[in-house]
């Protein structure tokens, strides 16, 4: 009997048999149901239970880059400063900024997301910055800062020299901290390849901590 050759997309398992050459249990499934229903069942369990599709919407990203919902993402295990790491975004595509965040949707998908890539433990660059040292944040994206995940005691500005925004790998990335931007961290990169810098609706540019 031939044997299958399969192929996984979206925790999805897709052979190249034909139906006749399908085992038996996958045969008796099918012909229950009808093909239709039984392929359409499959499908939307495919849809349903896979959590890396949480959120995603139809948004076209280039190769290594990963959606959810208008934008596209790319973690980067290379250790960069701050500086260095908005310049290596806007390099590796046109466009693109150090990851600003504007919910705790999007703040847990990034914390995920790193976790599932990374191979070495270390703090993530995120394009949180305050470049005049006065406690009013800013999006390298220039998009509104409307959303925020400090850690306990964060921002404190340590020694007076933390204007840049890092997620913690000591709480698997979902708090930020404030740290010194010549550190050279991993980081991660956000686009909208429809154009513009995804600005969450309300909110004000600079939002200081209170």
């Amino acid at each position: 009997m031939p044997q299958a050759r399969p192929v996984s997309h979206a925790g999805c398992t897709w052979t190249d048999l034909a139906p006749e050459q399908l085992p038996s249990e996958t045969i008796r499934g099918s012909e229950k149901m009808g093909p239709v229903a039984y392929f359409s069942l499959c499908l939307l369990g495919c849809l349903i239970f896979n959590p890396s599709l949480a959120g995603v919407q139809a948004v076209a990203c280039p190769r290594f880059w990963l959606p959810f919902q208008v934008n596209c993402y790319r973690y980067f295990q290379q250790e960069k400063t701050w500086t260095e790491a908005e310049a290596e975004c806007q390099h590796h595509w046109h466009g693109a900024h150090l990851a600003s965040i504007h919910s705790a949707e999007e703040n847990n998908m990034l914390a995920h997301y790193i976790m599932r890539e990374m191979t070495k433990k270390n703090h993530v660059w995120i394009g949180l910055s305050d470049p005049d040292h006065n406690q009013r944040w800013r999006w390298s994206n220039e998009s509104l800062v409307s959303f925020r995940a400090w850690d306990k005691g964060q921002p404190d500005n340590w020694l007076g020299n933390e204007p840049c925004v890092m997620l913690s790998h000591r709480t698997d990335f979902e708090k930020w901290h404030d740290y010194r931007c010549e550190a050279r961290l991993s980081f991660i990169c956000k686009r909208n390849p429809r154009g513009g810098s995804s600005p969450a609706p309300g909110g004000s540019q600079h939002l200081g901590c209170e």
